[in-house]
């Protein structure tokens, strides 16, 4: 994503990085990244891209090496009310950019009136068999919406994402990582 940005390997330093953040958080981390980037390379990222930067480089290496045995469905429950088209559409990108494949998402909406809402949702909806949507016609609020959205799932197991939030890229294969 970055690449063209790196001159040199600022990330050799990981192992030092991740005891920091061992040690003193993410924000401890992030600042050592940061350090090591701005001395090769003299561009300044934010937080998000330096973290990119770190799993790119790291994290989705180390997963290409390791094949799962165990592959089960994930099912991705997320009730949504009047999303607001941008983060409703990072939501749904950063599931269909997970790198474990075996997923489904189920989207409860809880009768938006926002009509950029509903839109996004049917144009993903008709792209993705993966992707299924109940539209409830009554607002139930975030209880109600979400057990629609359980009612949907068919997968062994399931996650709960919030209708504004982002998953890593990796976030289910790391699951089923540890699953298996």
């Amino acid at each position: 994503m970055y690449k063209d940005t790196l001159r040199g390997d600022p990330f050799c330093i990981h192992k030092k990085a991740y005891r920091r953040y061992k040690n003193y958080g993410f924000k401890g981390m992030i600042n050592r990244l940061d350090t090591e980037f701005q001395k090769v390379n003299s561009v300044k990222l934010d937080e998000n891209q330096i973290y990119n930067l770190w799993i790119e480089k790291n994290e989705i290496h180390i997963q290409e090496t390791i094949e799962l045995k165990y592959t089960p469905l994930i099912s991705i429950v997320t009730p949504t009310y009047n999303t607001e088209k941008k983060y409703l559409v990072q939501m749904i990108e950063s599931v269909l950019n997970q790198t474990y494949t075996n997923w489904e998402l189920c989207i409860a909406d809880d009768a938006s009136t926002n009509q950029d809402t509903i839109n996004t949702l049917k144009e993903y909806e008709s792209k993705y068999q993966n992707i299924k949507i109940t539209y409830r016609k009554k607002n139930g609020h975030i209880s109600e919406a979400s057990n629609s959205a359980l009612e949907l799932a068919c997968g062994e197991y399931m996650i709960l994402l919030d209708h504004d939030d982002m998953l890593a890229p990796n976030a289910l294969y790391e699951m089923a990582k540890k699953l298996n």
